[in-house]
């Protein structure tokens, strides 16, 4: 095993969640879903990414979602 591999390998840790987080994370996993479909029915040529990014926004509010604070939340370019 190369060097780069084995501090890799160290570096990994496997967390066991209990009941609690499980729920927790499947709710976490089916927002994320919900909003990427959301998103992705709003993509058609001339929709722009300011447009797009209001959707999530607003799906993300509808859900009680915090949102990373990276204005904009989803900017590509322009």
């Amino acid at each position: 095993m190369l060097i780069e591999e084995q501090t890799f390998a160290a570096k990994r840790k496997i967390t066991i969640l209990n009941k609690k987080e499980q729920d927790a994370m499947r709710k976490v996993c089916r927002f994320g879903r919900e909003v990427l479909d959301i998103a992705a029915r709003e993509i058609k040529p001339g929709v722009t990414t300011d447009h797009i990014d209001k959707i999530v926004h607003e799906a993300c509010m509808e859900r009680d979602v915090s949102l990373i604070p990276f204005p904009p939340l989803l900017r590509v370019a322009h």
